[in-house]
């Protein structure tokens, strides 16, 4: 049985901008909790990105408060440490991720610097490879690796840091349909471990098909974060933000059915 979602990050009332005069991050309050599932979408520009960077304090807010587990963080290095161990980030390209030539010294460089012992590091990395099906990947060199094989790669190196929500910015981007559908698979796999998984992505479909909350940004500002059945609900939301209506949504409205999904499942 799945164990109650546990509150993991809290943002209140958090601004940030690159300069003085554009605004990413505006005023939003957040939070995310262990096991769930949740898609972030908007325009490129709206400030996903942005956000995804201020939950993990890459990005110094300018006003408002982060909590982790309800301690309210400050810019101390041991805190931003603690964040980072607990909130990771995976992010669009796995080369701008990825810096080892070797598969295992790239699960392992996370752990490595958290000075911890050498038999917990190779723990950590066995475990981390062995979740995501590619203890064979261990000797391979990274840059030989195809786009999937690396997304997987870094997802096992963030694993390795114990995180307990992991955020994806736009994880299906450059896949082929296989290694889309393994992808998502281990999605489901890590939420069902009772990580948070965050995902910001353009594919309305994958974010009807797979997430439990939608979160939608527009010019630095949350417009709405709702669960999934009553996002797609708001007609005048979807039109005013030109979101098409997902394929297995119209047809679960012509069938009358509240859940498609469930129901594919079911019928699989």
């Amino acid at each position: 049985m799945k164990e109650e979602a546990k509150e993991i990050l809290r943002l209140e009332n958090i601004k940030f901008s690159y300069d003085k005069k554009n605004i990413a991050i505006d005023d939003i309050s957040l939070s995310l909790y262990s096991g769930e599932k949740v898609a972030i979408i908007g325009e490129n520009g709206s400030g996903k990105s942005s956000l995804f960077l201020a939950c993990n304090m890459i990005n110094k807010i300018s006003s408002g408060n982060i909590y982790l587990k309800n301690k309210k963080l400050s810019n101390k290095r041991s805190q931003i440490n603690q964040v980072r161990k607990s909130v990771g980030i995976v992010f669009q390209n796995p080369n701008d991720q990825i810096i080892a030539s070797n598969v295992y010294e790239e699960i392992s460089f996370g752990p490595m610097n958290l000075g911890i012992s050498i038999d917990e590091v190779r723990s950590r990395v066995e475990k981390s490879m062995e979740i995501l099906s590619i203890l064979d990947y261990r000797d391979r060199a990274t840059q030989y690796l195809s786009g999937g094989e690396q997304k997987k790669v870094t997802i096992a190196s963030i694993l390795s840091m114990e995180p307990e929500i992991i955020l994806f910015d736009e994880p299906m981007a450059s896949l082929d349909m296989k290694s889309s559908r393994e992808l998502e698979e281990s999605l489901d796999m890590l939420s069902d471990k009772g990580i948070g998984i965050v995902a910001s992505t353009h594919d309305i479909d994958f974010v009807w098909r797979w997430a439990q909350r939608i979160i939608l940004m527009d010019k630095g500002k949350i417009i709405v974060d709702c669960k999934r059945e009553e996002f797609f609900d708001k007609e005048e939301i979807l039109s005013t933000y030109n979101i098409n209506i997902p394929i297995l949504y119209s047809v679960g409205k012509k069938l009358n059915l509240k859940s498609l999904p469930r129901c594919i499942e079911d019928l699989l």
